[in-house]
């Protein structure tokens, strides 16, 4: 079935072109009955509006960019799905790009988007220069997951260091002393709140820092950090709790731990940080900082359609979300 244009309309209403266009895009010089005859026509012909032709006179696209840096990563896939729902809800089509941790790759998305003038972006942000990079564009935007160091831009985050101190003072309460962080990048704004409230937990609890007990760095991998963390325990004087960077890092520590002889692997504490989905499973029940991610995502479009759409000045807002302590079982009673 062809497609339905304009021209078939007007033919249909016997009006001109100009007519139906304006109306339907909702500009000056058609009376009121006249566009009331055009809409009702084009829903019962199944008129569909070309997107990108309409964004050319009207200088919209009806779509908005979100940059993440890893989709297959639990966190980033339900702030995805947050955004993605509040989107559709305000009539945006979105545009999803996965940076897989590449500032460069990022820079790309970043000058493509802009290019092809989507409506506003969002980005959780790999290099240090996106925030720059997306001001530039010119186009409404909105940070995610981290705090802003440009104050005319938007962000909405979690409370990272709330949510280190939280899970730090959680395991010291139960009687752990040496608590290790594992995973995480040593440069990233994220980990460097979370250590804040971590050494704010040590401190409240009379414990000096121990940097034999940070297994992570900005070159070291996740999964190196666990397997340095593993050696630690086996060499003795090692951690008696552990505090990883996200639940997936968590739930490979538990695995590691529970291949390692009783006498090593039992007792140990663990807590992580996202509450994905399989960490509340039975078999696991990991305890967790729960971010609100759905939340964070759905929050940061209302954020951004009203940059979009100002009814007034608009500033910019900051919203910093708190996590949530989750306890279950992987730490002792």
């Amino acid at each position: 079935m062809a497609r339905v244009t304009i021209k078939d309309i007007a033919k249909e209403l016997g009006v001109s072109y100009t007519t139906v266009s304006r109306a339907l895009t909702n500009r000056a010089g058609v009376k009121p009955i006249t566009r009331e005859r055009v809409v009702e026509e084009a829903k019962r012909m199944g008129y569909q509006p070309n997107i990108l032709a309409r964004g050319l006179v009207m200088q919209r696209t009806d779509t908005i960019g979100l940059l993440v840096p890893d989709i297959t990563n639990p966190f980033s896939a339900e702030v995805a799905r947050g955004v993605e729902n509040a989107a559709q809800e305000f009539g945006y089509t979105l545009i999803l790009g996965d940076t897989n941790y590449s500032p460069e790759l990022e820079s790309q998305y970043i000058r493509r988007l802009g290019s092809n003038r989507v409506d506003g972006l969002l980005i959780m942000p790999v290099s240090s220069n996106a925030k720059t990079e997306v001001l530039d564009t010119g186009i409404p935007s909105v940070i995610l997951n981290t705090k802003n160091a440009v104050d005319s831009t938007s962000f909405v985050t979690i409370d990272h260091e709330l949510g280190g101190y939280l899970a730090t003072r959680h395991l010291l309460e139960l009687g752990f002393r040496r608590v290790a962080i594992v995973g995480g990048k040593i440069t990233s704004e994220t980990y460097e709140d979370r250590l804040v409230g971590y050494n704010k937990a040590l401190k409240d609890f009379g414990i000096l820092y121990d940097a034999e007990l940070i297994f992570s760095g900005p070159a070291v991998s996740n999964s190196a950090a666990l397997k340095k963390a593993v050696a630690k325990l086996q060499g003795g004087e090692g951690p008696d709790a552990f505090f990883a960077a996200n639940d997936v890092i968590a739930l490979d520590l538990l695995r590691a731990l529970k291949a390692l002889p009783d006498r090593l692997g039992s007792g140990i504490g663990v807590i992580g940080f996202d509450d994905i989905p399989i960490a509340s499973f039975p078999e696991i029940e990991l305890s967790t900082m729960a971010q609100p991610k759905y939340i964070l995502g759905r929050t940061a479009v209302e954020i951004l359609v009203q940059k979009i759409n100002p009814v007034q000045e608009n500033h910019a807002q900051h919203v910093i979300l708190p996590p949530e302590l989750v306890i279950r079982k992987t730490v002792r009673e």
